[in-house]
């Protein structure tokens, strides 16, 4: 497993690492032509742009593998304070709008406004954004709402595509290690995400739960303590 695992984030790495030196390359031979117009304030911003997204790739891929490593020894820790959820969502949505709206997607927000509780806002930021991206990634080019609402002392976050759905037999194995959809030219990632999110959302002493029915999209649900436990409370 340890020899796959390795070979997989070899394969996984070397795509953007591939891009960025043919990138590289591509520059040095325009400047050697003095091609001055490649280099035009446009051109550049593409050209930051599409560093900036092989770049967070690779980030991702490490991060991944960091945390996985991390639950697995038993050091993942989770440091909860006092988080405003309806905060930590809109600024998540607002910073994944270009790389939603790239991939032919807009991102719907409707929440219940000051939603308070006790949670590592880091990592709730993680999941949240694990599930965006995977909306987007599979929710073929159609609207992602995400919503939260209140109930009963829980927060509860609502992550919905309208793409291409997952079959039922399936829909507990995406939790698992190396899991990934199998979506014709889509292939990004370690398979890992879904994972990393649930191990986060257990030791917030929370869940995490689907709902999909293939054709007709999928919902992922994470549900919050909206108070500090006893088990999150001496991490």
């Amino acid at each position: 497993m340890r020899d796959d695992f390795m070979s997989l984030v070899a394969h996984e790495l070397r795509t953007p690492l591939n891009t960025l030196y043919v990138e590289t390359q591509l520059r040095q031979l325009q400047l050697e032509r003095g091609d001055q117009q490649a280099f035009s304030p446009e051109n550049l911003r593409a050209m930051i742009d599409r560093d900036g997204h092989q770049i967070r790739s690779m980030i991702r891929l490490i991060s991944d593998m960091v945390d996985v490593s991390r639950i697995k020894s038993g050091r993942l820790s989770i440091r909860p304070e006092k988080t405003n959820l309806s905060q930590l969502l809109r600024r998540v949505v607002e910073g994944m709008t270009q790389q939603a709206q790239a991939a032919g997607c807009a991102i719907r927000l409707s929440i219940e406004e000051d939603v308070i509780g006790f949670w590592d806002e880091f990592r709730i930021e993680q999941v949240v954004i694990n599930l965006l991206t995977n909306a987007y990634r599979y929710g073929c080019s159609k609207p992602v709402d995400v919503t939260l609402a209140t109930r009963d002392d829980l927060a509860e976050i609502c992550v919905r595509d309208q793409g291409m759905g997952i079959a039922e037999d399936a829909q507990q194995k995406i939790f698992e290690k190396f899991e990934r959809l199998d979506a014709t030219n889509i292939r990004e990632g370690l398979g890992m995400g879904l994972y990393i999110a649930k191990q986060l959302v257990s030791a917030h002493d929370g869940e995490i739960l689907v709902n999909s029915v293939p054709g007709e999209g999928a919902m992922f649900r994470v549900i919050l303590p909206l108070h500090q436990s006893a088990s999150t409370a001496g991490i």
